[in-house]
This record gives C-alpha cells, structure tokens and sequence, in this order.
C-alpha cells in the first residue's frame, strides 16, 4: 500500500516538472531493498568494525603524557633570555632612528628656512633690477 502512494507520488512528480525519474526508473535504480532490520543489521557491522580497527576514539589506551626534560627547560630559558636581550637591542635601535628622524628634521627646518630667505633675496633682486631699467 505505501509502495502505491510513493509510485502516485513519483508520477505526479515527473508529470509536473519533468525532472523527477519515472516509476520505472526509479525501480530500476533501487532493485536493492533494504529493511530496517537489515539497515539496523549493517549499522552495527559498522560500529563493530570502527570498534575492531580503533578508528572511532582516534586516542591509543596507552598514551601517555610527554613532559620536557631538564635540558629542553634549559633551552627554553636560554631561548627566553637571547630574546630578552634581542628586545632590548631593538628598542635602542629605535630609539637611536627616533633622535635621528627629530634631527634630520631639524637640518630640513633649518635648510627650509635658508631657501625661504634666498627665495626672498632673489625676488627683492628682481623687483629691484626690474625697476632700475625703467
């Protein structure tokens, strides 16, 4: 009785849109039918299967727990010291790039300045010479 109402709907399906498989085409895709007694059957294979090869926990019974040895906490305080030492060697480079930026800044003030006042010099020179020859 199911089967009919899935074989109607199947059909009303392919008649409304033309996309879906007719009854026949569909029978002929699923010949393997499948109870649930044998779907619960396969589903418990399965289970013991990932259970026999290990594969469900991904974790070894007898794993244990690697901790560092005295030479690998050595390292890493030697490790942690050069760093230290790296850290501070940069701030000194920054700040040794911080004073020559001001500086550099204060020689383009000061060349800034020299250059307005030729500038100025030099159009004074010009009003000048311009005003001599009329």
């Amino acid at each position: 009785m199911n089967e009919r109402r899935v074989s109607a709907a199947a059909t009303e399906a392919a008649e409304e849109c033309g996309c879906a498989p007719t009854p026949a085409e569909r029978d002929s895709f699923w010949k393997l039918s499948v109870t649930r007694r044998g779907a619960f059957g396969l589903g418990a294979l399965g289970v013991a299967a990932f259970a026999a090869f290990g594969i469900g926990s991904g974790v070894s019974a007898a794993y244990a727990a690697s901790y560092p040895s005295w030479d690998d906490v050595q390292r890493a305080k030697n490790n942690e010291a050069a760093k230290a030492a790296e850290i501070t060697r940069i701030e000194g480079l920054i700040q040794s790039l911080t004073q020559k930026v001001a500086e550099t800044q204060a020689a383009a003030d000061t060349a800034s300045d020299e250059f307005y006042a030729a500038q100025q010099e030099y159009f004074a020179a010009i009003t000048e010479a311009a005003t001599r020859r009329v």
